[in-house]
């Protein structure tokens, strides 16, 4: 794995054997800021559609994978994000560490440590400390993808299907309902019914929920695929960590929007001073094609590694 400074650009770029890559480790939009397969060479990265002044972005900039976004808890103002806090960061040999600094609004200190490994991985490790007592704290970890990828997750059956597998991959496809709801939506699709209960405990205000529910997840487990190369970005991570995963919904072209949204979200748990919690996260670039237990094995891989 090569990984050098970019002194034009000040951000990080990095060669394995199969990708090719831009790490973030500064500013508002830390994170993977490009990233391309070398047998296609085309980015998996969006873009967004308005100028946001306040994050420095302007219509059609690229957005980020793997980016900490929002920083929740029942007892915490909304809207805190990690994009809007004082952060540092130190170079290790394979990646960065960053150390978002705690704030009045959110009193936690977080260690988010990118790594890339040969051939064809991006870990994430995710460390924090709170300074105080916070109810259900979540922390959400954001990825904004070319809108022609195809996002798919690991459910549960409907059990009145016996047809399908217990278990198994579903493309996040477009409805009327969810294209004409709120011009939109989130898709949600927790883990388990606390994780389930938490958009509804006011931390998102009193009236406002832009979600839409799905069935519980199987395994924290989501494949962004370019049906055209085979190529896929897969994203996973251990359970006992991830207690929900959402996505923005697929309208019916590409062209109606600038990126798909996908969100892991880590913890939920109530925290006191001193309290310390860990989440790993691994993402893998690879060509599956449409072989689907492909993903399967790399998570098993993964969730048994010590």
């Amino acid at each position: 794995m090569k990984l050098t400074w970019n002194k034009e650009t000040e951000f990080f770029d990095f060669e394995t054997e199969d990708m090719v890559g831009t790490l973030v480790s500064q500013g508002k939009l830390q994170g993977i800021r490009r990233l391309m397969h070398k047998k296609d060479m085309q980015d998996f990265i969006g873009t967004y559609p308005i100028d946001y002044p306040a994050y420095g972005l302007r219509r059609g900039d690229k957005l980020y994978l793997l980016n900490i976004y929002h920083l929740l808890a029942r007892n915490l103002p909304s809207g805190h994000t990690g994009r809007t806090m004082e952060h540092e960061y130190i170079t290790l040999e394979n990646g960065v560490e960053l150390t978002i600094k705690p704030s009045t609004d959110c009193p936690v200190t977080h260690k988010v440590r990118y790594e890339i490994k040969e051939p064809n991985v991006i870990d994430l490790t995710l460390s924090l400390t709170s300074h105080a007592s916070l109810s259900a704290y979540e922390v959400w970890v954001s990825s904004y993808f070319y809108p022609k990828l195809i996002p798919y997750i690991y459910l549960y059956k409907n059990p009145a299907r016996s047809d399908i597998k217990a278990e198994h991959f579903v493309a996040i496809l477009e409805n009327e309902f969810i294209r004409d709801w709120w011009g939109g939506g989130y898709l949600f699709f927790p883990r388990d019914n606390k994780a389930a209960c938490l958009v509804f405990d006011g931390r998102w205000g009193e009236k406002y929920q832009p979600f839409i529910f799905g069935p519980y997840y199987a395994r924290p487990l989501m494949v962004t695929l370019n049906k055209q190369t085979g190529i896929a970005f897969i994203q996973m991570a251990r359970q006992e960590d991830c207690i929900a995963l959402y996505s923005s919904w697929i309208r019916a072209t590409a062209e109606e929007r600038p990126n798909t949204a996908e969100y892991f979200v880590f913890f939920g748990e109530d925290l006191k001073p001193d309290d310390t919690r860990t989440a790993r996260m691994r993402s893998c670039l690879i060509e599956m094609r449409e072989d689907f237990n492909i993903p399967l094995k790399v998570y098993e891989h993964f969730i048994n590694e010590p």
